[in-house]
């Protein structure tokens, strides 16, 4: 098993981590009645590096100890080159994640944290997902109901040409050649 993207956070998927509290060793907060059932979080790519993104993470934990986190990167693969039934692939285990919750809970609440042009392009990706054929009847109701707060930040981002380079750059490896040939490809 490979090191976590963010500590506490199990891989269930490429570029899908999730995290969910020991409610055993967790306290009932007084307002726990208005915390979020599931948080989700899309990146965006070429700096949502495991630091940055644990930011956001732990004030999430910090703020609402008992609920879990879905927390989906954003590749500038997935954003400019990936088909869309290859998406939907990658995104099963996260609509899988959601669709569970959505069934366990009566009355869930979805908080969603959407970040710059790759989080809005993967978050369009998963509504997709979610209405899809393989999805039971309910779930799309469910899931568009359960949506009780939606944080755009800095949505959309700049869909300038030296901008998305500079932000697919960023994902580029450090070393040479890699950096060579990946500037050559992104280019």
């Amino acid at each position: 098993m490979s090191t976590p993207f963010i500590p506490d956070f199990r891989s269930i998927g490429q570029n899908i981590y999730f995290y969910e509290p020991d409610l055993n060793d967790t306290p009932i907060p007084q307002d726990a009645k208005t915390h979020p059932t599931l948080i989700i979080l899309c990146t965006w790519f070429g700096g949502a590096t495991p630091r940055r993104v644990a930011k956001y993470t732990s004030g999430y934990r910090q703020r609402y100890l008992r609920t879990p986190i879905l927390l989906i990167n954003t590749s500038f693969r997935d954003y400019a080159a990936r088909s869309l039934h290859s998406i939907d692939a990658n995104l099963t285990p996260a609509k899988n994640t959601i669709t569970k919750i959505l069934q366990s809970t009566p009355n869930a609440t979805i908080l969603l944290h959407v970040f710059s042009n790759g989080g809005c392009n993967t978050v369009t990706q998963l509504a997709r997902a979610m209405k899809s054929p393989s999805s039971t009847s309910a779930i799309p109701a469910d899931f568009k109901s359960a949506l009780k707060l939606i944080i755009f930040d800095c949505c959309p981002g700049d869909s300038s040409f030296d901008r998305l380079y500079a932000a697919g750059a960023m994902a580029l490896p450090t070393a040479q050649p890699g950096r060579a040939i990946g500037t050559a490809v992104l280019y």
